[in-house]
């Protein structure tokens, strides 16, 4: 996802206003520029797919995506695109997607197979957690924290998980299902790339 042009803007003129009346230091406004428009982004992006969720009669599948995409994949880390257009393109057209058709396909799919892709995710998402990129490393306590996180959270989404299977709402956790589905491709996108990116970076290192 990508920072439209005047947010952009604005999380900028915010950051410079910190920084003259000293509340953040000058080389700390970088920093506190690219937080703000993250977050400026984050919440463009889930009011605009609950919005979309709403026109297209879906309002409540929107909001279960957001609430189980955003924070895990925050914290299971994976592939990022390059660039902020392909981004968006890829977040987009993933959520329409997911809310358009997870409703429709997910009755048709016998539950306990809905279940298992459910727990195989469930676990190598944590087991996997977090995956960083070439521009995007963890530290040793931050990946712990991370993995920590993401299994609270996981859990917590499993019980809401248990609610929708034993009443039977199968376009729920159909949602949550395909969700952390997408969240493990990701994941395992992820350190594909790294993978190929190490030994690029060790071929030239050997040249």
């Amino acid at each position: 996802m990508t920072v439209l042009k005047w947010t952009d803007s604005m999380c900028s003129y915010v950051a410079d206003c910190l920084t003259e009346t000293g509340i953040i230091r000058e080389n700390e406004k970088e920093i506190y520029s690219y937080c703000f428009g993250f977050l400026a982004d984050l919440i463009f992006y889930n009011i605009s797919v609950l919005i979309i969720g709403g026109f297209l009669g879906n309002f409540q599948i929107a909001f279960l995506y957001i609430l189980v995409m955003s924070p895990t994949k925050m914290m299971a880390g994976g592939m990022h695109a390059p660039t902020p257009l392909i981004c968006d393109i890829i977040s987009y057209s993933v959520s329409l997607s997911v809310i358009v058709f997870t409703p429709k396909i997910a009755p048709q799919i016998p539950p306990l197979y809905l279940l298992s892709v459910y727990l195989i995710c469930y676990i190598f998402i944590i087991i996997l957690s977090p995956v960083g990129t070439k521009n995007k490393r963890y530290s040793k306590v931050q990946k712990v924290n991370l993995k920590k996180y993401c299994f609270l959270y996981l859990s917590a989404i499993s019980l809401i998980y248990l609610i929708f299977f034993i009443n039977k709402m199968s376009a729920y956790y159909g949602i949550i299902s395909t969700c952390t589905a997408i969240i493990l491709i990701n994941q395992v996108i992820g350190i594909i790339i790294n993978v190929k990116e190490q030994r690029y970076d060790l071929k030239n290192s050997n040249v």
